[in-house]
């Protein structure tokens, strides 16, 4: 072979090698597919977010469909669904903590408030007593968040997580408190560590593969709410109430996770452990 004859060789392979990668390189059909399947995996995720709340959304109004209210009562609980606009109000009769916990546990917000439709009722009829029981409302979900804030250090040390927070205002005026807790396990306390010494950029990629992972057990049946990606093993679960803010906080700080079993996570509408 001539020299020309190998230079015209080593030309034609290079172009068919810089044509197969041009899509690549140039954006295009083969990255525009990418691109797509990107976004439909994005759309199908806020699609899935979407259809959860609408599910959640769907039981609290069926919990506070089943009760009968004077137009009153209702006008009262719409006022304050649109100016707590981070707070799921239930309206709904309980017999038992547990009951109360169940009904707050359909929340998808950051708080929860549970009342008794008779007090709603009550409310409605006497701006005396309906000043009193909002401004309970708006002290508590202040000082809850405060002390979810407070307890967000400690939880990354120890793998302990606040799952949710909520109120219950039964029809003689007594206010209980929730917390909802869930303790990692080693593997997950590990991958805790590991991924505080991530930058940004690695956690925002990171949390997006774990989300699509998410999805894709769910759609495969998978655990509910309590697991992550990478988080299919048992877990440690228990609920704490107490009558004020502060007993709830000590409590939540004095819970002894060597003696709750860990459990392998639980469908969506679980009982919670009442033990401490």
């Amino acid at each position: 072979m001539s020299k020309v004859d190998g230079f015209n060789a080593y030309q034609n392979s290079f172009f068919s090698a810089a044509m197969k990668d041009m899509p690549r390189l140039t954006g295009g059909p083969e990255n525009r597919i990418d691109r797509r399947n990107e976004t439909k995996a994005d759309n199908s995720k806020v699609e899935e977010k979407n259809d959860k709340m609408a599910v959640s959304a769907k039981k609290i109004a069926e919990t506070t469909g089943n009760v009968e209210l004077s137009d009153k009562a209702k006008a009262l609980l719409d006022e304050l669904k649109q100016k707590y606009g981070n707070v799921d109000f239930m309206v709904a009769n309980y017999s038992s903590e547990e009951e109360a916990q169940e009904i707050l546990s359909r929340g998808t917000k950051e708080f929860g408030v549970l009342i008794e439709p008779e007090l709603l009722e009550e409310m409605a009829n006497d701006e005396e007593v309906k000043n009193k029981y909002v401004g309970i409302i708006e002290e508590s979900t202040q000082k809850l968040s405060d002390m979810k804030e407070e307890l967000k250090g400690a939880g990354e040390e120890n793998g302990t997580e606040v799952r949710s927070v909520g109120i219950s205002i039964g029809s003689d005026g007594t206010v209980s408190y929730f917390a909802e807790l869930k303790k990692a396990g080693d593997a997950q306390k590990a991958r805790i560590e590991e991924n505080r010494e991530k930058n940004a950029e690695e956690k925002a990629e990171e949390k997006k593969h774990a989300e699509k992972e998410a999805r894709e057990e769910r759609l495969k049946g998978g655990p509910d709410r309590y697991a992550r990606a990478g988080e299919d093993e048992a877990v440690k679960s228990t609920t704490v109430k107490a009558d004020s803010i502060e007993a709830l906080l000590e409590k939540i700080k004095g819970v002894n996770w060597d003696n709750i079993a860990a459990k392998t996570p639980a469908r969506e509408g679980a009982r919670f452990d009442f033990s401490v």
